[in-house]
Formats: C-alpha cells, structure tokens, sequence
C-alpha cells in the first residue's frame, strides 16, 4: 500500500526528485500537462495498468484531428508515463521488478498504439496488404526488464501473403514515428538483433526467418529467444513462429 503524501511533503519530494532525475526534468520543463499536474504530484501517484492507458488515451486522441496531432499527443502522453513512473519509484521505493513491469508495460503500449497510428495513415494502396505483420520484442523489453533510459530491441517479420513493400514502408513508419531524430523521439529503437543485422532484411517472410534460426542461428540468439514474445501485430502468426522456434531455442540431445 502507497504512503499517502501530505500536500507539502509531496512537493518537497517531488523538488528533489527533479533533481535528482534531470531526464524527468527535462521533460517536465517541456510538458504543459505535467507542469500543471506538479502543482499537487501526490496526485500523480497512480498504478500503471493497461487498462488506463486505454482510457486516457481515447480521452486524449479524440482530440487529435490528424496523424501528426495523434502522433503528438502520443509522445506528450508517454513522457508524463514516464516520469510518473519515475516519480512513483522515488517518492516510495519500490522492488526492481516492479519498476520493472511499469517500464515494460508502457513501452508495449506505446509500441502497440504507434502501430494503430502506423496503419491508420498507411497509403490507401498499402491497406490490407500487411496483415501478418508481427512485432517481436528481445532483450530487456522482451523479458520485461526495461528501465528508464533503455533502448527498444525490435523484430518484424511478415505474413507469406503480406506484400513486401506495404509492410516495409509500414516497419518504416513505426521506427521513424518511435525513434524520431531530437526531441521528437519516444524511444531508442534497435533492429541490430534480426539475422544479419543492419544488411538484413527489415521485414523478412516468416517463414525465411524460420528457416534461418534453423540452419543459421548462433548461441546467442537461441539465449536472445528465450526472452523474446511478440508485442504488437498478427496474434496467429506470432504464435506459429515461436512454434517453430522451439526446437532451435530447446534443441534435443
């Protein structure tokens, strides 16, 4: 149970926590909607739970009347779940693992949404075309291990029916939008871990993917799978992969 926090106690707190975390404050300094909730920041003391971030962000893009304002409202919103997140961790600490989950849990969201925003501004010639595309995360975000500053190790793969240059101009787009130069990005992403890095292809069939880990795969990415799950995109076609995956992670003999 969370310590109720008198009015001044929490600005006391909230004071030196600024300090303390100068990305926090780098972000308040930016963020209207934060510097306004700074006035009593007990109040920003909440659970982190997907079902109210569905909330709040349904609240928040009706508002948004284009996908550059969507996109907007996405990163002004994912920040303030930053630093409350953040918050929460100094004003009572609380266990890594728990922390843990609350790091995790907005970057699938943010994931999950921008890949909503991706497809609903896709150009009307790539609709229906991408079906099976499938985002997989490894690393710290596929063992629910992130923490503030951590970077977002992603895989795409697609469906044998997807089209391959709907779902790259689609990957693209979920990358640019995430990992935007400056103070536009939301997070770091890293793509570096799909089979042979940068020179490999950013979405490959399924399939391909399969068949590489198959004849290919190394020991480290048989320990890179282990933590490795699917994030955002085709449910089906996850599921099959790491169907497939199993004897290449759990190799018998």
């Amino acid at each position: 149970m969370k310590e109720t926090l008198s009015p001044d106690r929490a600005r006391g707190l909230w004071d030196q926590f600024l300090q303390f975390s100068p990305g926090s404050a780098e972000i308040v300094a930016r963020n209207e909607t934060l510097q306004e909730a700074a006035k009593n920041p007990g109040r920003l003391r909440q659970e982190g739970a997907k079902g109210r971030y569905r909330i709040e962000w349904q609240e928040r893009v009706v508002r948004a009347d284009s996908p550059t304002r969507r996109l907007a409202e996405l990163r002004d919103w994912q920040r303030a779940e930053l630093v409350r997140l953040a918050w929460n961790c100094f004003a009572q600490p609380i266990s890594a693992e728990e922390a843990a989950r609350g790091w995790t849990g907005l970057a699938e969201f943010t994931v999950e949404t921008e890949l909503g925003l991706a497809l609903d501004k896709a150009p009307e010639g790539d609709r229906g075309k991408g079906q099976g595309f499938t985002i997989l995360a490894l690393g710290k975000l596929g063992a629910g291990d992130l923490n503030f500053y951590s970077d977002l190790d992603l895989i795409f793969f697609r469906g044998e029916r997807d089209e391959e240059g709907a779902v790259n101009r689609l990957a693209r787009s979920v990358v640019g939008d995430l990992d935007a130069p400056g103070g536009e990005r939301i997070y770091r992403v890293d793509l570096r871990l799909r089979p042979e890095g940068d020179r490999g292809a950013l979405v490959p069939v399924r399939s391909d993917l399969e068949e590489y880990y198959e004849a290919y795969g190394e020991v480290w990415e048989r320990c890179a799978w282990i933590r490795g799950r699917r994030i955002a995109g085709s449910e089906e076609e996850a599921y099959e992969f790491f169907q497939s995956l199993q004897s290449f992670i759990y190799p018998r003999g």
